[in-house]
């Protein structure tokens, strides 16, 4: 561009890297220069951009009609299928990529992470595989091989993929390194790992290693350890003026040591501090603030409070509302308003109703919001499929629960697990009240076990720690007459 400054196909391909509308605008304003095709590549940009997908899909169909063995255009229909959540047809475009091109790393990248999304693990992992034998010197494929691992509870294989992403260069996954680290409880060497992302030389990633040192605690059942570790990270981050992801974090966990101590009052002003910096920060909360709300319902409902998490409910529902009516616009095309953005409004419909003893309306709803989040690395999927199997337990409804904890929470090492780390181990407690109710007497022993070797050196007095051990004791003795 500095030597042609109405070059249009540098400002497509900066757009096509950045999403800044500046750029694809200036492409626009410089394609009558260009060849068809690059027109249609441009206008099909410009479309996404405006997420109007159906105009995007369209400009480059034309392309393919005239080039057919043009691997770009496959790539790119890929991509606009898969924002639309159009997985299986976006993974038919990718391989068509392929087939014109053997070596096409980028689509081999995209095709194994949703193959994993559509439940096919062994493409996915066969994908990534192809990706790194024509790329062995690149980090990203290790780093999303060691994901893969990790979402299906192969650790081993995820630290292994995961150093060697930091091998080829240094500081690439230590964060996810050290989460793995923490699941196998070698807790020095997650701790080397976030303290290296602490003394990063950016000040967002020092927030970012301060938010992972409260993990190590918080997994082990370290409550006030962990809120010490937090408050630290805060102050800190006020000292270095960082306001943004790291730092709501750090009041999200918070809340949720208050709300496992029964601290309702204290877990909801968290809660408010981290809202309020979101919409400060942001000029446009997005989807995110869903999220949040959709957990201050959850902790209002908690506390009894049950007419102000319906006011706020209401709330949330008008806003994922609004949201569909932005995104079936720009689809062109009006669907039932559902797996975008209404998962939190049925989370917190679930939540309510959890709070209220109606655990098969909780059950329902949850099931819902469980249904329209796919990303199983995701926060929300992990915890969403933790009161799900919750709700189907206090219904009585044992072998869905005893499926859920299994395959969905217990065996889920994504980033989920990392940062719901009290949930997570938990879970285990929960699954072992599942095996003890449905008679599986050995299998409930041993995740009693696994419950309070993790929770060995728990902070005192924790309801369920406590529990765990009469239980075990009971099953144990019964086990020997």
């Amino acid at each position: 561009m500095e030597f042609d400054s109405t070059f249009a196909m540098a400002y497509y391909r900066l757009a096509n890297l950045t999403w800044e509308n500046e750029l694809i605008v200036k492409a626009v304003e410089c394609s009558d220069k260009v060849s068809q095709k690059e027109r249609r590549y441009i206008k099909s940009l410009e479309a996404r951009i405006s997420e109007d997908y159906t105009q995007a899909i369209t400009e480059l169909q034309k392309i393919t009609e005239r080039y057919p063995q043009e691997k770009e255009v496959f790539y790119q229909l890929g991509m606009c299928y898969r924002e639309v959540g159009e997985y299986e047809e976006a993974i038919r475009q990718w391989n068509k990529a392929i087939e014109i091109d053997p070596l096409y790393k980028r689509a081999y990248g995209e095709l194994a992470y949703f193959y994993d999304e559509i439940g096919d693990f062994d493409k996915s992992i066969w994908a990534i595989n192809e990706y790194i034998s024509i790329a062995p010197d690149e980090a990203a494929p290790y780093d999303l091989r060691g994901a893969l691992y990790a979402l299906h509870g192969k650790v081993d294989q995820a630290i292994e993929s995961y150093k060697k992403a930091c091998e080829i260069k240094p500081g690439f996954s230590v964060g996810k390194l050290g989460h793995m680290y923490l699941f196998k409880r070698e807790y020095a060497k997650a701790e080397s790992c976030y303290q290296k992302l602490s003394s990063s030389a950016e000040k967002d990633t020092r927030s970012e290693g301060r938010t992972y040192l409260a993990y190590i605690p918080l997994y082990q059942g370290k409550l006030e350890g962990a809120l010490g570790v937090l408050d630290d990270g805060i102050a800190a981050d006020r000292m270095e003026k960082v306001e943004g992801w790291w730092n709501t974090d750090k009041y999200v966990l918070k809340a949720t040591i208050y709300m496992e101590k029964k601290n309702l009052n204290l877990a909801l002003k968290e809660l408010e501090k981290c809202e309020e910096i979101w919409h400060r920060f942001f000029t446009d909360c997005g989807t995110y603030c869903l999220g949040y709300s959709a957990y201050y319902v959850q902790l209002l409902a908690e506390n009894d409070d049950f007419e102000k998490a319906e006011e706020v409910a209401l709330a949330l529902k008008k806003d994922a509302e609004e949201y569909w009516e932005e995104y079936s616009k720009a689809m062109k095309e009006v669907k039932e308003v559902g797996s975008v953005f209404m998962p939190w409004y049925w989370y917190a419909l679930g939540c309510i109703e959890f709070s209220k003893g109606s655990f098969e309306a909780s059950a329902k709803y949850l099931a819902k919001a469980a249904g329209g989040e796919t990303n199983r690395g995701s926060t929300w999927y992990l915890r969403t499929h933790f009161m799900l199997a919750w709700a189907y337990q206090e219904s009585d409804r044992l072998g869905e629960a005893v499926s859920e904890f299994e395959k969905e929470v217990v065996s889920n090492y994504g980033y989920g697990r990392s940062f719901w780390a009290i949930w997570a181990v938990k879970a285990h407690y929960y699954l072992g009240l599942a095996y003890e109710k449905s008679g599986w007497n050995k299998k409930a022993i041993e995740k009693y076990e696994e419950f309070l070797e993790i929770w060995k050196d728990a902070d005192p007095g924790i309801p369920e720690v406590e529990d765990a051990k009469e239980r075990l004791e009971k099953l144990t003795v019964g086990s020997l007459q």
